[in-house]
């Protein structure tokens, strides 16, 4: 028989944190080695096999080339926006995000279409192969059910202000502030170019545009 004893003990309480907010330049480094976050076997081993021997690669998405164009676009398209510290998704990116399949989503499907273009270098595959693979991974969601699902575009965009024709809120557009009840009938807008301001020289700008409203 073996006699333990019991040294002090106490229970703490604590908080897991959440993954930090990524920079332009954290989000680069995961793109990098994102094989880590790949769950099939041969799918990471076919990322990480490609960037045997490239010194800061391991498992990568893009180029050294095209990683910051790639953010650029996902910006412009308003998937996510830089908010001066982070790059933080939008609701709109969110959305998106959560109404793509599965297997789109995930990296393996980047490491198995980067396997057939080997394939297709070295003469074993031909290039049909990679438009079938593409073609399949589409039709296979065709029939998929989306009806359900709601794009909210404006989710992210600045509030000018109330329509003072029918209550709805007032988004600015390249010409104009509008309502955006317009397809519900509702014409409102404040022109940008606005005749009277235009004659001193002057355009509405959206503090003023805040303020009329």
């Amino acid at each position: 028989n073996y006699s333990v004893q019991l040294g002090n003990y106490r229970i703490a309480e604590k908080f897991t944190a959440p993954p930090k907010r990524y920079t332009q330049a954290t989000l680069i480094m995961d793109m990098t080695q994102v094989a880590k976050y790949v769950t099939d076997p041969q799918a990471k081993a076919a990322l990480q096999a490609k960037d045997k021997d490239k010194k800061g690669e391991n498992g990568s998405i893009g180029t050294p080339a095209t990683r910051d164009s790639i953010i650029e676009t996902l910006i412009k398209r308003g998937y996510i926006q830089d908010d001066g510290k982070h790059l933080v998704s939008t609701q709109y990116g969110r959305q998106f995000y959560d109404l793509l399949p599965d297997d789109i989503k995930k990296p393996d499907l980047t490491a198995l279409w980067w396997t057939i273009q080997e394939d297709i270098k070295s003469g074993n595959a031909q290039i049909s192969d990679m438009t079938n693979s593409v073609l399949a991974s589409i039709r296979k969601h065709l029939q998929d059910d989306y009806s359900a699902v709601h794009v909210d575009h404006a989710a992210d965009r600045e509030e000018i202000g109330k329509c003072p024709l029918c209550g709805k809120p007032v988004y600015e557009t390249k010409l104009s502030f509008a309502c955006s009840g317009y397809k519900n009938g509702c014409k409102f807008a404040i022109w940008k170019e606005n005749g009277f301001f235009k004659h001193f020289g002057k355009k509405v700008t959206k503090a003023a545009a805040k303020t009329l409203l």
